[in-house]
């Protein structure tokens, strides 16, 4: 009886417990940028050799380091970060994100030739808002983009002066 139950005992862990490491793949190995590059200061080719891609190639690279950063992404050291990039014909719209806060607005930039980007407009959120979502209606050109209250945001409404949260168009001709 003793035996009996050992044997099942082994058949159950045999073939019905999961095999933890065995059954995963090997993990693809992506080499760490050294210390001094730091991660948010990479060139282009620094980031083609750190990236890891399928399908796709690193064309261009840029940190939008403009002046419409929030203080806290000028203090560390951090670009824009964005959201919800859209490009059409070489231009791209990119919303700002703000999470870490680095930039409370949309970028338009010229994207036509990917080594050489360039920022043409800044279109601010709305004072106390964020507006991370944008669209654009490619024949008409206009900007659609979403303001929605944040406290981070550094330019606040006035005094007794709610935030204006909604939906925003801008002309982008």
């Amino acid at each position: 009886m003793r035996m009996a139950l050992s044997f099942l005992l082994i058949a159950f862990l045999i073939f019905f417990m999961p095999v933890p490491a065995g059954s995963q793949g090997t993990a693809t190995q992506v080499e760490t940028p050294p210390p001094p590059a730091g991660v948010f200061n990479l060139t282009l080719q620094q980031t083609k050799a750190y990236s890891k891609s399928l399908n796709f190639e690193v064309v261009g690279h840029n940190y939008f380091k403009v002046e419409w950063r929030t203080p806290y992404a000028k203090l560390v050291g951090l670009g824009s970060g964005f959201n919800t990039p859209r490009v059409y014909d070489g231009i791209a719209y990119l919303g700002g994100y703000a999470g870490p806060p680095t930039l409370y607005g949309v970028i338009v930039a010229d994207v036509h030739d990917p080594e050489n980007i360039k920022p043409l407009a800044f279109i601010p959120c709305n004072a106390g808002a964020r507006c991370p979502y944008v669209r654009v209606n490619t024949k008409r050109q206009i900007l659609v983009g979403t303001h929605d209250t944040n406290t981070d945001n550094p330019v606040q409404p006035p005094a007794g002066q709610a935030v204006r949260a909604g939906v925003s168009f801008t002309d982008v001709s």
